[in-house]
């Protein structure tokens, strides 16, 4: 099970960068393809500076959703191998929340 665990991290780690420089590089080049060329030096620092931060944010939310994803394939690899050895306390339901 160590193995597995290990194999899922590295895995968790490679595809999170590859997914987050693709992903940035996708919007990137997107933005540059779809900004005209006969805007004013300004606006293309703006455009530029805007197209960096929207290229980290799209990259981050990829990776972050791979990952979440893999570390429910790790609780789940886990849970079915190890089973759950009644280490989750149940659920109360008080009367307020009734």
């Amino acid at each position: 099970m160590e193995n597995v665990n290990k194999a899922l991290t590295v895995i968790k780690m490679v595809g999170g960068l590859v997914i987050s420089i693709g992903d940035g590089a996708v919007a990137a080049n997107l933005i540059k393809a779809t900004t005209p060329e006969d805007v004013k030096k300004v606006t293309k620092v703006c455009i530029g500076v805007g197209s960096f931060f929207v290229a980290g944010m799209t990259a981050s939310a990829a990776s972050n959703k791979f990952e979440g994803t893999i570390d429910s394939i790790i609780k789940a690899v886990k849970v079915f191998t190890e089973g759950d050895n009644g280490n989750e306390t149940p659920e109360v339901v008080t009367e307020a929340e009734a």
